[in-house]
């Protein structure tokens, strides 16, 4: 497992009981800046620095360290006079890392939906959306997750213009939908593809995750089962998937799960929240 989904894994399972401020969908059968107010931007249209547009006023926020500021203002600058595609590659890369590494994931997206309008390609629709996504999963504001998933899902689906076969856009695609007012459009997204792809990775953890959030614990049993049979690796599926027999008072189960969860992953962050079930175990 690569360090940045081991990374997002612990924040998952710290944060877990971000899932339960999703809407109360029962699925049948199986189922940005803190200082910021920030609206649906078009970042192709004018010069970001021009515009009155929060992203660009950082000053009134304490939370970024002055070091990092500095460099965030110098890239910007940079960002915005580069016309050279490689240049602004790197520059975008850079502010999005350094907005990421001071939680400001909507401003991280929003350069790189900056960098997508200017240089409209296939790959780069698929950066903006996977930085709008990953903003969309660490809003716990409900109108916050409902606007960044919004914008996630305009540049997603650019990219499923040129590829409609592409299953994990497709279930990224279905979890934004998920967190809108038609919520069973992107249940129904997620069957469809299981059942052209019965393995998808994406598709089962989240179907698991939203029988876990409808109350469904057996049939989140299911998903996670199949998940880790395909995918061992896969440590928020282990970690769920003990969970899901936890719930369903099936405690040799989730001792033995959560047992074996210690023995693939010495995560002091995953450990400490395993070592909590098995507590309430004994």
């Amino acid at each position: 497992m690569s360090k940045a989904r081991v990374s997002l894994t612990v924040v998952a399972i710290v944060l877990v009981f971000i899932i339960y401020k999703l809407p109360k969908v029962v699925v049948e059968n199986d189922v940005r800046d803190p200082a910021d107010s920030v609206t649906t931007v078009n970042p192709g249209t004018s010069d970001p620095s021009t515009e009155n547009n929060s992203h660009q006023n950082l000053t009134h926020s304490g939370e970024i360290p002055e070091s990092t500021l500095n460099l965030i203002v110098r890239l910007r600058e940079k960002f915005n006079n580069s016309v050279e595609i490689e240049k602004s590659t790197i520059f975008a890369d850079s502010l999005e890392n350094l907005f990421q590494s001071v939680n400001r994931y909507d401003s991280a997206a929003w350069y790189m939906a900056s960098f997508a309008e200017r240089f409209p390609e296939r790959d780069n629709w698929l950066k903006a959306g996977e930085s709008y996504y990953k903003a969309f999963t660490f809003a716990v504001n409900i109108a916050e997750q409902q606007r960044l998933a919004e914008s996630a899902r305009s540049y997603f689906d650019k990219v499923l213009e040129i590829e409609p076969g592409n299953s994990e856009v497709k279930a990224k695609v279905a979890m934004t939908y998920v967190s809108s007012t038609s919520p069973m459009k992107g249940i129904t997204m997620l069957r469809e593809i299981l059942a052209e792809d019965p393995k998808n990775e994406t598709a089962l953890y989240n179907l698991g995750i939203l029988s876990m959030q409808s109350g469904q614990f057996d049939k989140a049993q299911v998903r996670f089962e199949n998940l880790v049979k395909y995918y061992p690796q896969n440590l928020l599926g282990q970690f769920y998937l003990g969970v899901s027999y936890f719930e369903q008072e099936k405690f040799k189960k989730a001792q033995e799960q959560f047992e074996n969860l210690l023995k693939i992953t010495d995560d002091p962050a995953v450990n400490a929240k395993v070592q909590e079930y098995l507590e309430k175990i004994n």
